[in-house]
């Protein structure tokens, strides 16, 4: 839970609303055919927004685990 990225390991999903800012990157949002999701996330507090600026996260639709993420 103390990674830089814990809402990718089972962080709950209220948790994750109060930390985080999360959200559809607005250039490729996702379609119904969609093979992948981008997500961009932004820091809320103090502790995680002193160690990276954002984060893009590619999810796989069918399982929703993380293809790829990408620190700022």
């Amino acid at each position: 839970m103390d990674s830089p990225l814990p809402f990718l390991f089972g962080m709950p999903p209220e948790k994750a609303r109060r930390r985080f800012e999360i959200g559809f990157n607005q250039s490729k949002s996702p379609g119904p055919d969609a093979t992948r999701l981008h997500l961009v996330i932004y820091p809320n507090l103090p502790q995680d927004a002193g160690a990276w600026h954002h984060a893009n996260v590619m999810l796989d639709p069918k399982t929703w685990l993380p293809i790829a993420v990408q620190m700022y």
